[in-house]
């Protein structure tokens, strides 16, 4: 190589070096889509919101929210996760270079040198947005970041979602509890001598008092969903005088106890709202301070009849091997076939029977429970008589669960009995095994005991 290409490759290597001396602490080029800070929401387990001296905090445990402080109280995991979802994505509008950081576009006028509003977010690493004045054109504002001195135009979004008074982050459902994980439910209403109490069983839900029944689980869970997911109007101003909210003889307290949980959670109901007929004063055990709650009035005013079930208790097809059919001296039994390839009705003495087609059966069964009752009566000996119930008419349901032995019924269980009076005035009487009510329903609920070989079951027709 000549003396001509040394100097020039040493020349070169002079300004490679001077160039990494003068840039090694700049931050690095940044692309126009590439967000200011490496936020992963679902990691972040603490904000800290500063504004003008004043300060919020928001942490998560075990997956939930919480703003401490003064304000103490559940948080609206909603409205974090929005404004999560807007920090990790701020990306910067435009670009002030450290370098030129001076006069009119200094940190000072810029509102920057000493920030009086900032987001400070903790994931694996601690990330803090600074906010400065508002931009030339509406819609953006000056801020900076603790990983390094470069300001950035951002759009102002940021803003709305995250300074706002701590009352807001509180979270506007009334309580954080999913009806399938309540099982037990009292409700104890001004005036009434008895509260209204319901216990979920692994099967079902459970009417235990004012009265002894099953309860209608879809009509339940859904007038227990409207109680827990009740929406929060407003909070009363700490220190308000609230002697005339109601609490001292409340519209009504509800019990709520999660499966697995000893205490219960109370949610009490005071007076309505003045000039808001439907909106009442409500406390929850769970959480500090008075709210507005809207839509109270129906949820109290329910009533057991409304809540209890009308269709008969559930038997799976698939556990039945024999029903058996019973009206006054005859009888007949539709026996499943050996290895459940359908079916055959056999008439007393009868050894050979007729077959029934899996169809039919279905058709059957599906008519059987999809019975509802217009109405019930006390299974009193009066009523039993004056129903007509008395072992005349009957169907039972019947399992057979052991095939070790050759003795017929050895190993059978009676998975259900229905009793049917006699019809009257277009209605009948059942008695669902020994229950303490007898369910009125139509008269034409006495065809199904009708069914027969060359009929079928009665909604084929």
């Amino acid at each position: 190589m000549s003396w001509k290409g040394t100097l020039l490759l040493l020349a070169t290597l002079g300004v490679a070096i001077s160039a990494l001396f003068l840039f090694s602490g700049a931050e690095h080029a940044r692309s126009a889509q590439e967000p200011l800070m490496a936020i992963t929401p679902s990691e972040v387990d603490r904000i800290v919101i500063r504004d003008n001296g004043s300060a919020v905090t928001l942490l998560k445990s075990n997956g939930l929210w919480s703003i401490e402080g003064d304000s103490s109280d559940r948080a609206d995991t909603r409205l974090i996760t929005s404004l999560l979802s807007t920090l990790a994505s701020v990306s910067p509008l435009d670009v002030l270079p450290a370098r030129d950081l001076r006069g009119k576009t200094g940190l000072d006028p810029l509102g920057l040198k000493n920030p009086k509003r900032s987001i400070t977010v903790h994931d694996s690493k601690t990330w803090t947005l600074s906010l400065g004045v508002d931009g030339a054109t509406a819609g953006k504002v000056y801020a900076r970041t603790n990983s390094g001195s470069d300001v950035y135009l951002i759009p102002a979004d940021v803003l709305s979602q995250a300074f706002r008074p701590a009352q807001d982050f509180r979270d506007h459902r009334l309580t954080a509890l999913a009806s399938e994980n309540i099982d037990t439910i009292s409700m104890t209403k001004t005036g009434e001598l008895q509260c209204l109490s319901l216990k979920r069983d692994p099967r079902e839900w459970v009417m235990e008092s004012p009265l002894s029944a099953r309860g209608d689980g879809k009509k339940i869970t859904d007038w227990l969903d409207k109680l827990l997911s009740a929406g929060i109007e407003r909070w009363v101003v700490d220190g308000t005088d609230t002697s005339h909210f109601g609490f001292e003889t409340p519209s009504a307290r509800f019990s709520l106890r999660v499966t697995g949980e000893s205490k219960p959670l109370i949610v009490t109901i005071g007076a309505p709202v003045p000039g808001f007929p439907d909106r009442f004063y409500v406390e929850c055990s769970d959480r500090p301070g008075i709210c507005e709650v809207n839509g109270f009035s129906t949820l109290i005013s329910v009533t057991p009849e409304s809540l209890r079930s009308r269709a008969l208790r559930h038997v799976e097809p698939d556990s039945v091997d024999r029903i058996e059919i019973i009206k006054g001296s005859s009888q007949s039994q539709i026996i499943r076939k050996p290895g459940g390839d359908g079916w055959m009705m056999r008439q007393e003495n009868d050894r050979e029977g007729a077959p029934l087609s899996d169809e039919t059966v279905s058709a059957w069964f599906e008519a059987l429970q999809g019975i509802s009752a217009s109405g019930f009566e006390p299974a009193t000996p009066e009523k039993l008589r004056i129903r007509g119930i008395n072992g005349q008419t009957r169907i039972r349901l019947i399992a057979h669960l052991s095939e070790n032995t050759a003795e017929e019924g050895a190993g059978d269980v009676v998975l259900a009995e229905y009793t049917f009076g006699t019809p009257s005035g277009g209605s009948v009487a059942i008695r669902e095994g020994a229950s303490t009510d007898l369910m009125i329903v139509p008269e034409k609920a006495m065809e199904l005991i009708l069914i027969t070989p060359d009929k079928g079951a009665p909604n084929e027709h």
